[in-house]
């Protein structure tokens, strides 16, 4: 199996984050290599089988001025806004404070198929926005889990 290039560290960071999902009452925290029933039966609510979580925040990690992230939010919610069927905001949070909380989006009713295209695509225009032209999981959801379906607030 080939070596990722993202260091241990990094994707110890990654999986050591909260990624929350909407606002108040019915905010739920999404966490790496779980399950999730809260996100369970939000598609079954909606009806979709797939969403993605993404942020344009820091691309590649690499720290941005708020000015810069803020901008790249709302370029990323018009081109999700394109290309989903709903697009909730939310948030990544390092729990350990280290690393400052990321606004993010969980798109659901992504075509998976397309999904790859859609993250170069995303990269390409998030990084050279003056240079973009472009257009704008499985049915197991057991990518992220909610903390025991705890509820943020």
């Amino acid at each position: 199996m080939a070596q990722s290039e993202i260091s241990a560290d990094l994707i110890a960071a990654y999986r050591a984050t909260h990624y929350r999902v909407g606002q108040g009452a019915d905010a739920f925290t999404l966490r790496v290599d779980g399950c999730s029933e809260a996100l369970s039966r939000l598609f079954t609510a909606s009806g979709h089988q797939s969403a993605i979580f993404i942020t344009a925040y820091n691309p590649f990690s690499q720290t941005q001025s708020d000015e810069a992230n803020l901008d790249a939010h709302e370029r990323l919610r018009d081109i999700l806004s394109g290309q989903a069927s709903a697009v909730i905001e939310s948030a990544g949070a390092d729990p350990s404070g280290a690393w400052p909380e990321e606004k993010s989006f969980l798109a659901l009713g992504v075509d998976l198929v397309h999904y790859h295209l859609t993250v170069i695509k995303l990269a390409v225009a998030l990084s050279f926005p003056n240079d973009f032209a472009g257009d704008s999981a499985s049915g197991k959801n057991c990518y992220a889990s909610d903390d025991n379906d705890e509820r943020t607030n």
